[in-house]
């Protein structure tokens, strides 16, 4: 049984390299955008421990940081090691659910379920949902986190069945090690808490002592790390503020929440024909769902697993439900990293309780894997249009002078796909080869970009620029001699002043 476990866990591994190849092969070196700038700029002039204070941003990342310190070293300003790490942390996610699957099925049904983790490890590897965390540089914090909560999870599983000492200070330790890499696995000691109780249900034993204490230790090291928050950083939760993350009771958080749900399975919905497939292959399995009624058995044996782990999904997306999630583009994709892992294995149990027959089911988990394949594919492509867009703008930026010039508009995104909403400096410079200056640039409007045929002329910006600085707010005019610089959707493009 090890030898075939062994041969299941190679073929599972190989199978993954080579999807990843497959799927990531138009962005494996895309050039930097957005807040890759601002932290490898930071990194190359200030060093490590510039992340551990307020200049960070208000965010308290250690590890993910110095993953990417790593990569500079090694790498330089050449993005593709970068990108390769990324790749080679969100297989290691794929293999951590597919091993995580199989744990629960075991742990809660008594017998195997290899198929269904296969199916949960690659639907987690492709879903459309992951472009951004996966191709994104800046991303490497979810990936980080997310892998080390996978892990500590299937080692606090373990745990309870073995009760073993060794294995539930592991868990803590690598909660703690998620922890420092980002703080969205804040809920992983409650998850744990979950599973436990159902653990003990199902097995009708009483509740661990082991557990309970890997638990109670999994909240100290929580404390622990909120206080060092508040001593390093001067508040407690994250850089976006503490109104932003606690605002849970705000009518918005369920519009939030039903943007999640939607967005987990399903590709931004400009991708019409993709997103149309996938919706109605779910809509197809809530068919049966509702024909054969198993609904009403949402607390048996059967779908107990199905339940857990969508009650894991919602306990995840709590300290991101505050937050924006785009449904018509890519942004803000990366807070669905970590609950996608429990939204993948509920999906997969409830397909194998709700198709029967083993054909059938076979043939539903490929459509929905070889759709979902397909969406992430083309998301991807946005990116690595970003990328060029990105590499474009700072290269013609980094010939101008700061002092006399000003940027009138930058692309904030491309479809979603961050491209300069911030790190301008920094690209232009730093990235450039180009000396830094204290003289910061001045960028009047950031807009997204939703078609590359986007553009403006010449005469609209200059018009535009005239109506922007007629009432001096950036503390010149447009009388002034100075260089006006847009981006017209192809390239950087000159205006002089008036003097």
């Amino acid at each position: 049984m090890k030898k075939s476990l062994v041969e299941s866990n190679i073929i599972f591994l190989a199978a993954v390299c080579v999807l990843s190849l497959i799927i990531y092969i138009n962005t494996v070196d895309s050039w930097f955008t957005s807040d890759d700038y601002v932290i490898i700029g930071q990194l190359a002039e200030s060093g490590y421990f510039y992340s551990w204070n307020e200049a960070s941003g208000g965010f308290l990342r250690p590890l993910a940081v110095f993953s990417i310190m790593v990569d500079y070293r090694l790498w330089g300003f050449e993005p593709i090691g970068y990108h390769a790490f990324n790749l080679l942390l969100n297989m290691l996610c794929a293999f951590g659910v597919y091993i995580l699957t199989g744990d629960l099925f075991r742990a809660f049904h008594h017998y195997r379920g290899r198929n269904t983790a296969f199916f949960a490890g690659f639907l987690f590897l492709l879903l459309p949902s992951h472009a951004e965390p996966v191709v994104w540089i800046s991303a490497r914090a979810d990936l980080l986190a997310t892998c080390f909560a996978i892990f500590s999870t299937i080692v606090f599983l373990r745990m309870l069945e073995s009760c073993s000492g060794l294995r539930g200070a592991f868990s803590v330790l690598l909660f703690a090690l998620g922890l420092a890499a980002k703080e969205s696995v804040v809920m992983l000691p409650l998850i744990w808490l979950i599973l436990a109780v159902v653990y003990k249900k199902m097995k009708e034993k009483r509740f661990s002592r082991q557990g309970a204490i890997v638990i109670s230790a999994g909240i100290a090291v929580l404390m622990v790390y909120f206080i060092l928050r508040k001593i390093l950083l001067g508040r407690f939760i994250g850089g976006l503020g503490s109104d932003t993350h606690t605002d849970i009771l705000n009518p918005g958080v369920l519009v939030n929440l039903v943007r999640y749900c939607v967005r987990v399975f399903i590709p931004p919905l400009d991708e019409i024909w993709i997103a149309s497939v996938t919706f109605s292959l779910l809509a197809v399995l809530t068919v049966i769902v509702f024909r054969k009624k198993l609904y009403r058995k949402f607390m048996s044996k059967e779908l107990r697993l199905s339940l857990v782990s969508l009650l894991c999904f919602f306990v995840a997306l709590l300290p991101v439900l505050s937050l924006k999630i785009g449904v018509f583009d890519t942004q803000s994709e990366r807070y669905l990293y970590l609950p996608g892992v429990f939204a993948c294995i509920a999906l997969t149990s409830l397909v194998r309780e709700a198709i029967a027959d083993d054909r059938l089911r076979n043939v539903f988990m490929v459509l929905l894997l070889t759709v979902s394949a397909l969406g992430l594919y083309t998301v991807n492509r946005r990116w690595s249009v970003a990328g060029e867009i990105s590499q474009l703008i700072s290269g013609q930026v980094s010939e101008f002078d700061p002092a006399s010039s000003v940027i009138v508009n930058l692309p904030d995104h491309y479809r979603g796909a961050y491209v300069l909403r911030n790190g301008i400096d920094m690209a232009a410079t730093v990235f450039q080869g180009s000396i830094r200056t204290e003289e910061p640039w001045t960028v009047l409007h950031y807009h997204g970009i939703n078609s590359l045929s986007d553009g403006y002329s010449v005469e609209f910006m200059r018009d535009s620029v005239y109506l922007i600085l007629s009432d001096s707010a950036y503390g010149f005019s447009w009388d002034q001699e100075s260089e006006y610089l847009f981006f017209d959707g192809e390239a950087m493009v000159k205006i002089r002043g008036r003097t």
